[in-house]
């Protein structure tokens, strides 16, 4: 929300686009601090608690801000002050003369005493006399002294107290220490130790949980007696604040306790360092999590600290080298897949992560550093390739996690033991990309060492270089560049020359420029590097570019090209540099249209000169604001409309947002630029825009005086058109009652007509503008013009309750019965909210009170449906027709029966009110009653002979409507009633298929216990049963099943195990399988319940239907067999679970023709494996690609071409769209795997396809490198 706000600097804005909820480093945080120091010279900057940061660093931090000392005021805070002096720096020194601090401790001594009425007589003055000798100018020592002699019993304790009161802070610590046993000292330490490094506050409610946690022997006793923290720990160190957070009491107290054993004796047994916090609170939270069984996890509780942090705190245990028992207990929390399994739902859930989330053990080992931790994974794994490639999480890969943490030794053990280098996926795309992102060089070294994929590139991430580059790293890029990554490569959405521009790494580009990146590349947000260079104001980079034959008139990104960037941005020195390498100053596109008016809407007014004298066209058209002239006058910019004009501007260009230059200025409100323009003949009475003309624009916004300077210029006050059709509707809109005064007077129309707001009547009726309505009255407005959507003026005061302007316009002879509006007459809009003195009103002035018409057909039914029983009640005595139809409700007994309004319904039935009159939503009275669940009037309406069984509305009948919303008692009711339970029609096809659409179990119950049919159709499921079974009813499908419903019933969802098959409800499966379903009867998208589980990943349910003989090679649905929909969806153990019962590896169907193609289009290299490890033709045809080479090809995905080619597939096979292999990759512009085709024979002269051949595809598409490739090696032209 805050980078929403306009005071947020610019580049804040640029740097979260290109970094969002990243990490920062120092660099960054230096540049972008830099930045705003240099645009902004009034900055103060705070440097809050200094003292608390090591001494190198405080120096490091003083230093690099002295440099820009002379352009802001710096304000550190200190309890030491800081050696180094620095220009500007603000020092307010809290203390003074000591005898002014000495005054303080005795008021605070003073006070503590008032507070503890049991101190009395001569003991008070020894108390104050001991403690101010004592302070020494210490107030934390002051309250701990007070703290103690608190406890005393009597008055000789106080006395002997204060005898050995200790000297300093340091020795009242001891002593509180010294005071406990070695038992209360381990207790004290252990929640000491949370304090001091926990990685959130801890809570009395959290203490209590890790009280209960008994380290020595390995086990959580809910049992355990609670904490009571202020009797078990000493006052000294802790305190309880708000929502009972415990917290070291003072800070002083954090300094002790760190220091304690550097001051101590070294055979004490207490110790408060990091590295035993992280030990005890591993073996804590792996504890508790191993032995709670209480999964539901919120904020308060310890379990979602423990879920949160137990891998944190492993990972610090790694780190600290920590051995023993923690240890021992990630080993056993990674190695038991009951608990892991446990925590990784509750983890995913609590970080809202699903499906493919969970990822495994070794994942998470590899991600938090745990070296020991995935060595013992890997060495109990049964089939160790397959292991440590497993799929899933944010990375996707072990090794990707890994690569991204920085943790070397993890990436060496992966990849010993057969990780897959070049494995696609994951947010960083593979692990190469993942460790160029985040800077780690020498695991780029060793990903190389290991044959990673230079120019692979990810879906989202680019490539290595790209990322290299972004971030500054000379020597990961030369790494790269050294092992022959391209840096001209296409791949991905940008290039590593834009991105090195972006960020200004002048270096790099100059090296990326030396190996051949090409200067002129186009794509992405940012268009090209000169584009992006010139955006961000990094000059020396412009002019490098510019030397190295950047286009410099080159189009593409927001701002069209680098010179309307430039200008945007009002960077005088890079626009100069532009034209005087002839930029083209008249360039047409982008959000500005032309530099010219990027300059001028922003206020750079040197810009706006320097273009000018280079012959920009002040004229040119574009933008959202059409022209420049426009834009510098909405922006109320008065010199550069002024140098515009004196450049021959024309003052009375059309088009834009604003229609011209002075209606932008009169709604803004820019009376000097008004004047201005008018003395440069700025037509008065030019039509366009948002608000029509001038005066239209100033009446809305209320600009009085710019309004007397348009009509003294003669401005037509009539003029129609624009959002409010004319000025004195813009004026009334807004309640700006002298501006309507002023152009009354200046002969406004006053019966003028508009579309949307009817008349000037009208809408100061509707607002409630009294005095407007009478300066309309007194100037002859027509009192029953129609229009506006309440029709009338009438209407509309009566609406909204404006009884003096009601009376107003009748005084005045408006029509009261006049038909119009959304609620047809003003008694209809008067009585609906309940506004009867004006109901009274207007039926005193002969308002017809069964006139038809409107939203709600008549006034009772509106009154009726709002429970106004004073306005019904009025009406009846007036003699109305209570049975009048018309409306949504159609009458009013259906109205305020589906509202609930119970005495309203009493009162229309004994008024003879038809209880059965069809109509409405509803159909009728009873179905509405129904529906919303009033059983007291559906009660009333049965004892005034409402027709139980009456058909009609949208769900059809009244039993229909109670059972969708589970109103059981209503549902009894009217089954005492004798309706029909399996009547037809409405919405749902019958009451019981209306009670399974919201699973109201009770209900279901219910109508099956009178007889409901248990298989009758539905108007969605075709069947109660397969309805149950998709949504995982389980009590539903039992209740059916023992009520014989057709177990093979057929519907969208193919059958009930179809649809529970794709909805992943095993037990539901086990239950359908036990009453004899088919297991192989086909239907629904999927085709069968086979395909359905495995193209839903469900292991266990595709096993159960194995089991059960279900058809392995069975065809149909959307993937044509079981096998194509798990390779498709990468869920490689159901693939291998199928091919292990008997799967045809090479059966064909489906989009992609068979399931070697489909796992090659997506990158899933594993499940490729496994199928050709299964005979699967390599050479396969058929499908949307052909063949498996041409789908990888097209899809850029090197390592799995070099698979398939290593498993001699034809590299020359035809098929496909583009034809073949290398001419899909060539229109891709997939420059990698053009080279390894190409290094493989294939012929680069292939005809066929789309294009003819690979030289068209890359020219039509622009890919220049390929193109270059292509002719190299031999294509002919």
């Amino acid at each position: 929300m805050g980078l929403d706000s306009r005071k947020i600097h610019p580049a804040l804005h640029i740097l979260y686009e290109f970094k969002p909820f990243e990490q920062l480093t120092k660099q960054e945080l230096e540049t972008i601090l830099e930045t705003m120091i240099k645009d902004r010279n009034d900055m103060t900057i705070a440097v809050d608690a200094l003292d608390e940061c090591q001494e190198a660093d405080t120096d490091k931090v003083l230093n690099w801000l002295a440099a820009f000392s002379n352009q802001l005021q710096i304000v550190v805070t200190s309890r030491l002050k800081p050696e180094m002096v620095v220009q500007n720096l603000l020092q307010i020194q809290l203390g003074g003369a000591k005898s002014r601090i000495d005054e303080d401790i005795a008021t605070y001594i003073e006070l503590k005493i008032h507070d503890q009425p049991r101190f009395k007589g001569d003991i008070i003055g020894e108390i104050k006399d001991t403690l101010n000798k004592g302070a020494q100018g210490i107030f934390r020592w002051v309250d701990c002294q007070m703290m103690q002699l608190q406890k005393c019993k009597r008055k000789r304790d106080v006395k002997e107290a204060l005898k050995t009161l200790p000297a300093t802070l340091t020795e009242t610590y001891d002593q509180a220490l010294g005071r406990l046993t070695e038992e209360e000292k381990k207790d004290v330490q252990h929640l000491l130790l949370w304090l001091l490094y926990g990685f959130e506050p801890l809570t009395r409610r959290k203490a209590n949980e890790i009280w209960k946690v008994d380290l020595l022997k390995q086990k959580f006793d809910p049992d355990e007696m609670e904490l009571n923290v202020e009797k078990d720990i000493p006052s000294a160190f802790v305190t309880v604040g708000q929502d009972d957070i415990i917290q070291l009491a003072h800070a002083s107290v954090k300094e002790y306790l760190i220091s304690y054993r550097q001051f101590n004796k070294i055979n004490d047994s207490l110790s408060f360092n990091e590295y035993l916090a992280h030990d005890i609170m591993t073996q804590t939270t792996i504890i508790y999590l191993m032995q709670n069984n209480n999964t539901s996890v919120n904020r308060e509780s310890f379990v979602e600290y423990a879920v949160e942090y137990w891998l944190e705190h492993a990972s610090k245990v790694e780190e600290f080298k920590v051995k023993g028992q923690s240890q021992n207990l990630i080993f056993a929390m990674l190695n038991d897949n009951v608990h892991f399994s446990r925590w990784e739902e509750m983890y995913c859930n609590q970080s809202y992560l699903w499906g493919s989330y969970k990822a495994g053990p070794l994942y998470y080992g590899a991600l938090n550093g745990l070296c020991g931790a995935v060595n013992y994974l890997i060495q109990g794994a049964h089939n160790t390739e397959e292991y440590v490639n497993a799929q899933g999480g944010k990375y996707k890969y072990a090794l990707q996690a890994a690569s991204y943490m920085g943790h070397e030794q993890i990436v060496k053990l992966l990849l010993e033991n057969n990780a897959d280098v070049n494995a696609q996926g994951g947010k960083y795309g593979n692990a190469l990309q993942a460790a160029s992102y985040n800077g780690h060089g020498s695991i780029v070294k060793l990903l190389l060492k290991h044959n990673a994929d230079v120019n692979v590139g990810g879906d989202r991430y680019q490539n290595a270089l790209y990322y290299a580059s972004a971030n500054g790293n000379e020597p990961i890029v030369r790494l790269l560049l050294k092992h022959n990554v391209d840096a001209d490569s296409h791949e991905g959405h940008g290039k590593a020359l834009w991105a090195a521009s972006y960020k200004g790494h002048e270096f790099i580009v100059k090296l990326l420029l030396e190996n051949n990146a090409d200067v002129n590349a186009k794509g992405g947000k940012y268009g090209n590097a000169l584009y992006t260079a010139s955006c961000h104001g990094h000059k020396s980079i412009v002019k490098l570019l510019l030397e190295n034959n950047a286009d410099v008139n080159a189009q593409g990104g927001e701002y069209g090209n680098a010179l309307q960037a430039a200008s945007y941005k009002g960077d005088e020195s890079i626009v100069k540099l532009l034209l005087e390498n002839n930029v083209d100053v008249n360039a047409q596109g982008g959000e500005y249209g032309n530099a010219l008016y990027a300059a001028s809407y922003h206020t750079h007014q040197s810009v706006v000169k320097l273009l000018l004298e280079n012959n920009a066209d002040v004229n040119a058209q574009g933008g959202y604001y059409r022209n420049a002239l426009q834009a510098a006058s909405l922006h109320g910019h008065e010199s550069i409309v002024k140098l515009l004009l004196e450049n021959n501007a024309d003052v009375n260009a059309q088009g834009g947002e604003y229609g011209n230059a002075l209606h932008a200025a009169s709604y803004k409100g820019h009376k000097s630029i008004v004047k201005l323009l008018l003395e440069n003949n700025a037509d008065v009475n030019a039509q366009g825009g948002y608000y029509g003309n001038a005066l239209q624009a100033a009446s809305y916004d209320g600009h009085e005086s710019i309004v007397k300077l348009l009509l003294e210029h003669n401005v037509d006050v009539n003029t129609q058109g624009g959002k409010y059709e004319s000025a004195l509707q813009a004026a009334l809109y807004k309640g700006h009652e002298s501006i309507v005064r002023l152009l009354v007077q200046n002969n406004a129309d006053v019966d003028a007509q508009g579309r949307r707001y009817g008349n000037a009547l009208y809408t100061a009726s509707y607002d409630g503008y009294n005095s407007i309505v009478k300066l309309l009255l007194h100037n002859n407005v027509n009192v029953n013009a129609q229009g506006g959507e309440y029709g009338n003026a009438l209407q509309a005061a009566s609406l909204h309750g404006h009884e003096s302007i009601v009376k107003l316009l009748l005084e005045h002879n408006a029509d009261v019965n006049a038909q119009e509006g959304y609620y047809g007459n003003a008694l209809q809009a008067a009585s609906l909210h309940g506004l009867k003195p004006i109901v009274k009103l207007l039926l005193e002035n002969n308002a017809d009170i069964n006139a038809q018409g409107g939203e709600y057909g008549n006034a009772l039914q509106a009154a009726s449906y709002n429970g106004h029983e004073s306005i019904v009640k009025l009406f009846l005595t007036n003699h109305v027709d209570v049975n009048a139809q018309g409306g949504e409700y159609r009458n009013a007994l259906q109205a305020a029966s589906y509202e609930g309004h119970e005495f309203i319904v009493k009162l229309l039935l004994e008024n003879n009110a038809d209880v059965n009159a069809q109509g409405g939503i509803y159909g009728n009275a009873l179905q509405a009653a129904s529906y919303e669940g009033h059983e007291s009037i559906v009660k009333l309406l049965l004892k005034h002979n409402a027709d139980v069984n009456a058909q009609g509305g949208e769900y059809g009948n009244a039993l229909q409507a109670a059972s969708l919303n589970g109103h059981d008692p209503i549902v009894k009711l009217l089954l005492e009633n004798n309706v029909d339970v399996n009547a037809q029609g409405g919405h749902y096809g019958n009451a019981f298929q209306a009670a399974l659409d919201r699973w109201h179990t009770s209900t279901v119950k219910l109508l099956l216990e009178n007889h409901a049919d248990v298989n009758a159709k539905g108007r969605y499921y075709e069947n109660a049963l397969q309805a149950a079974s998709l949504h995982g009813q389980e009590p539903i499908v039992k209740m059916l099943l023992e009520n014989n419903a057709n177990v093979n019933a057929q519907g969208y969802y193919g059958n009930a195990l179809y649809a529970a098959s794709y909805a992943g409800y095993e037990s539901i499966v086990k239950l359908l399988l036990l009453h004899h379903v088919d297991v192989n009867a086909q239907g629904g998208e999927f085709g069968n319940a086979l395909q359905a589980a495995s193209y839903k990943g469900d292991g266990s349910i595709v096993k159960l239907l194995l089991e059960h003989n279900a058809d392995v090679n069975a065809q149909g649905g959307t993937y044509g067999n079981a096998l194509y929909a798990a390779s498709y969806y990468t869920h490689q153990s159901i693939v291998k679970l199928l091919l292990e019962n008997n799967a045809d590896v090479n059966a064909q169907g489906g989009h992609y023709g068979n399931a070697l193609q489909a796992a090659s289009l997506h990158g899933h290299e594993l499940i490729v494996k496994l199928l050709l490890k299964n005979n699967a033709d390599i050479n396969a045809q058929g499908g949307k690609h052909g063949n498996a080479l041409y789908a990888a090809s097209y899809n850029g995905n090197k390592s799995m071409v070099k698979l398939l080619l290593l498993h001699h597939a034809d590299v020359n096979a035809q098929g496909g769209e583009y034809g073949n292999a290398l001419q899909a990759a060539s229109y891709n512009g997939n420059g990698s795997i053009v080279k390894l085709l190409l290094e493989n024979n294939v012929d680069v002269n292939a005809q066929g396809g789309r294009y003819g051949n690979a030289l068209q595809a890359a020219s039509s598409m622009g890919h220049k490198f390929i193109v270059k490739l292509l002719l190299k090696s031999g294509a002919l032209i």
